[in-house]
This record gives structure tokens, sequence and C-alpha cells, in this order.
């Protein structure tokens, strides 16, 4: 496979792996690097990492994907999802901390999917620490002392990035405002794209762990092939004994969306299904095109982590120890007034859901006198037909009554049921469903119909059935081919805190805001409210020109007590 040289250059003084590395000597080629803006460089439990990643020049223009993925320090995957690039050069993302995750370094990985093969292109990954604040510290704790604290740059800059603010010092809950002036290397301004961090820089900057958010350039090979555009979730299907089940027609069912994918295996039994954009996650369920003996489902939609890893241990110093201290110290004073720190707006993507009018629908409160659905359907006449076998098992079928014809009148294939979602083809445990659970039948029959919605999986028809009971279960053998696909991450925002008299603002992250546009003349405005905290406050600014050249700057500030 042919390979050009690309450069990586991240903001956080973290190991990256990615096959492939050049020798560090190696100069860096303008514009050819990747950066990573974290808004900053450890965190606790409950917070957000923010981040903002800025696409290599060379790749300029290109619409694709890139899958995001959290892991433990041994591998366990925590969190995954996809962002898309739409052709511009630089992706905006976060996870939030759950405030059950353990004291450790968390591994955020970026891939890419080559278009041609459906392999994994791994492009970078970057440790974080992360602190919980509610466990208990270590036994025999080392407090370590840092010194020789890293300068935050951005090797190979070319330019120049000024922060300008109103005043020199501000008073809790004042307005700050700046102004960011970006120029080129000749001292030109020039319009760039900006993402600003502003937080507390004696209780959490980069320094208190020689960590900065701005460190030494790497150097890496990527392949130069084209990468997908597409959402995909990978797997392989076997059979019962774990052999690989090979089949040209596999039907995804997904009941937010009521549509069936399709997709088919290789002789190893592999998959890669491709799905419509679609933010958030849903279930998926897999469905074979005809009715056969049972198989097994390993959704393998995440990115591929090293086994046997050994995990590094996080760093305590006296800041930390304070960072944490201060750090529940805030959630108890949030909750004291009722509430939790957030920082992050979320704002959901609904799902388009395909509309099929049924041909004959059924209340089930209007034939309480029936046990089951098997005997009401037997009883009365309908479109839907059970019979009793010679073993005392039921068997299905659906006709079209639209047809006059033996021929033409009974569909070809079992029933697809549909169950509050879940799907499956087992007539003898929708038969024996007590028909007190049951609220609505809807039978769908009309063969052209069925072909627009659902095509080969539906040739025997499909009854969908709602019931009264949470969180029903179909049988467990199609309960197992059921997955959750990530989409695109849904869209979130930095929110800072509502203005309450009532309600202090304490918190170590103060503004963060990923896409920022300077104008023509190279400034961009930012304003925010500052928090309640009295302390010496850092503004991180990254920018990157239109000809792909990354520039860091910084501003530091006071916030004095009120006289």
């Amino acid at each position: 496979m042919k390979q050009q040289l690309i450069k990586f250059i991240f903001l956080l003084f973290v190991s990256f792996s990615i096959s492939g590395s050049l020798k560090a000597s190696d100069p860096v080629v303008d514009g050819e690097h990747f950066v990573l803006h974290l808004n900053k460089s450890f965190f606790v439990t409950g917070e957000t990492v923010w981040y903002s990643l800025y696409i290599p020049n060379t790749l300029k223009g290109t619409a694709f994907s890139v899958e995001a993925q959290v892991t433990t320090g041994v591998g366990v995957i925590k969190d995954n999802y996809f962002l898309k690039t739409e052709g511009k050069k630089q992706l905006d993302g976060y996870f939030k901390i759950p405030f059950d995750w353990t004291t450790g370094y968390y591994t955020l990985t970026f891939s890419g999917i080559d278009d041609a093969t459906k392999e994994r292109i791994k492009l970078a990954k970057v440790d974080i620490p992360i602190y919980n604040d509610l466990e208990k510290l270590p036994k025999g704790l080392q407090i370590q002392e840092i010194k020789n604290s890293k300068s935050n740059k951005i090797k190979g800059s070319k330019g120049s990035l000024d922060i300008q603010l109103d005043k020199t010092s501000y008073a809790k809950g004042e307005t700050v405002n700046a102004n960011v002036v970006v120029k080129d290397a000749s001292g030109k301004a020039v319009k760039s794209t900006v993402s600003v961090s502003v937080l507390d820089h004696k209780l959490g900057g980069d320094h208190l762990l020689n960590q900065g958010s701005v460190h030494t350039f790497y150097d890496y090979k990527t392949p130069t092939v084209k990468l997908s555009n597409d959402l995909y979730t990978f797997g392989k299907i076997t059979k019962e004994d774990n052999s690989p089940l090979t089949a040209s027609i596999i039907g995804a069912y997904s009941p937010l969306e009521n549509k069936v994918h399709y997709l088919k295996s290789d002789a190893a039994g592999k998959y890669a299904l491709k799905l419509p954009e679609f933010y958030g996650e849903k279930p998926l369920q897999l469905l074979l095109y005809k009715s056969m003996d049972k198989f097994n489902v390993n959704e393998e939609s995440r990115i591929p982590v090293p086994k046997n890893l050994k995990p590094q241990s996080v760093v305590y110093t006296e800041e930390v120890l304070e960072y944490i201290k201060q750090s529940l110290s805030r959630k108890k004073v949030y909750q004291f007034y009722g509430g939790v720190e957030n920082d992050l707006q979320t704002t959901s993507v609904p799902v388009e859901r395909a509309k099929l009018k049924p041909g004959l629908t059924y209340k089930m409160d209007e034939y309480e006198s029936f046990d089951n659905v098997g005997e009401f359907f037997i009883e009365v006449t309908t479109p839907l037909r059970f019979k009793i076998n010679k073993d005392n098992t039921f068997s299905g079928a659906i006709v079209n009554p639209r047809q006059y014809t033996s021929a033409t009148k009974t569909l070809n294939g079992d029933p697809l049921f549909i169950i509050d979602g879940k799907v499956t083809k087992n007539a003898d445990f929708v038969a024996k469903m007590k028909l007190t659970e049951v609220d609505e039948v809807k039978l769908y029959y009309n063969p052209n119909k069925l072909n627009d919605f659902y095509r080969a999986i539906s040739l025997g028809g499909v009854a969908e059935i709602s019931t009264k009971v949470d969180d029903f279960h179909i049988p467990q053998e199609d309960e197992e081919d059921i997955f959750i696909a990530k989409g695109v991450q849904t869209i979130g925002t930095f929110a800072e805190d509502a203005q309450d008299g009532n309600l202090p603002s304490f918190k170590s992250q103060i503004y963060w805001n990923p896409q920022i546009e300077t104008n023509n003349k190279g400034n961009a405005k930012v304003s925010y409210t500052q928090s309640d905290d009295v302390s010496i406050f850092i503004i991180k600014v990254v920018a990157q020109t239109a000809t792909g050249d990354m520039i860091y700057g910084e501003k530091t500030y006071e916030v004095k007590r009120m006289k």
C-alpha cells in the first residue's frame, strides 16, 4: 500500500501510537500535521473533556468520518462515536466523564476507514489523566514535585497570536471581553479558525503536571488511501458451533427508523454494515433472509485495542491534590443548592421513521375472552393464521386477503413478528403470549409496500405487536442478535453557569469555544462571565490559518476580591 509522510503535532504531553513513526530529527512540513487542543491537561470525574482536532492541510476539503473511542488504561472500551469533517479542517467533540470512573489514564483514539478495504486507519491517540475525587487516595501516596515546566508552543509555528483584554484585572461575576488577533509570519493579519479555553491557572493549569496543552511534535506515516465519509459498524456472524456463517443477504432491522439495512458476510463470517448518517445511538438486530438454525452475532464496531496493556500510574502533586479537594468541595456546594456542576448542553437530532400503513389493526382490549394470541388468531378469521402442530407447538403464516387464488394468496415465507421494536420469527413464542400483555396488533401483507420498506426479509408478511409490558423480552436467541450501533456524536455545547444570584459559580473551566472564526483583519471577539473564584486565570487559544499554519497564544489575568 502506498503511503505518504504526514506529520502529527499534538497539544498534549502524551504518547501517541501510530504505525510507521519517523525519526524525531526529520523537519516539520508546513500544514501537514494534526493538532489536538484539549480544554485542559487533566480532569476529575463528572467533568467534560472538550477538544478540537485540527486536520492536516493535505486533507483540506476532504469529507470523511472519524471514529473517536475512549478506553481505560487496560483497553476496556468506555465510549465511542463518529465525527464528520464535512470537508472542514477542524473537528470538535467531547466526552462526559461519569462519576464512577476510577482514577487512571484513559486513551482517546481517532481513526478513519479505508473506503476500499473497509479497514480501520488509526490516525492518533492521546492519554488523558483522570482522577476520581470520591475515591480514597492510594496508600503510601508519593507526592511529586514538578520542576522545569514545559512552555506551551507549537513547533514549526509561523505567525503570532495576541490576546487583548479590556482590563488588567476583574471582579468575580464580571464580564471578560477579549480580542484575539492572528497574524502570519510577515505580520499580516489573517483569517483563521480559532479554539479558546479559559481556566483557573493556579488550580488546573498545564504546568501543575508538566503536561502541557501544547508540546513537542511527533512524526508519523499514514496511508494515502481515500478515507470513507460513511458510518460503519463491523462484526462477525457465526453458527451455533462458532463456525463462520456466510450469507449473501443479511438484514439489520432498525426500530427507530422502521427500516431494514442490508449487508452480507464473507467466508470468515465478517461483515461491514454501512449505515445512513444518524446522531447518537440506535439498536440494530441482525436477521437472516430465511428461517434456519440459530446464529450468533459478534459485534465489533469499535476500534481494536492492544491486549495485555499495562496501565500507567497517574501523578500526584500538591497542586493536583488541591484540585481534587476543591473539586469535591464544588460537588458539595452544588449538592447543597440542589444541582450539579454541568458544563454540557446537548441537542438531540430526531431520526426520521418510515411510516407504513397497516392492512388491518386489532386492539386486544376488545378480545379479553381469549387466553393467548394464538387462540385469538385461530378462532377469529384474520390474515394472520396460526395452527397447532402435533408436538403442541404453533406455526404461523400471513395471507394477503386481497388475492383470490391460492397460488398468490399465501405469502412466501415465515411471518416477521416485530414486538416492541424487537424481531422474532418464532411463531410458537408469539402464539403463547398472554393476550392481556398485548395492546395492539398491526398486520402488513401488501407485497409491494412490504418490498418498499423491508424488501427480502419481509416476504412472509409482518405482524407488528405493541405490548403493555415494560422492557418486553423476545426469545433469548433473538435478543442476542441485538446490538447498539453508534452514530455521529450528539451536538454538544459548553454551558456557562446560569446567572442566579442565589447559586454560586465555582468551576475550574470558565469558558470553551472551539468554533470561532476571525474576520479578514484577523480579529475575533470573545466574551464570557467570570466565575466566583478568586485566582489567576489563563486564556489559551489555538488558531489554524487558511494555509494550515498552526499558531498558539495565551494570556493570564487576575480576579480580585471586591473591596
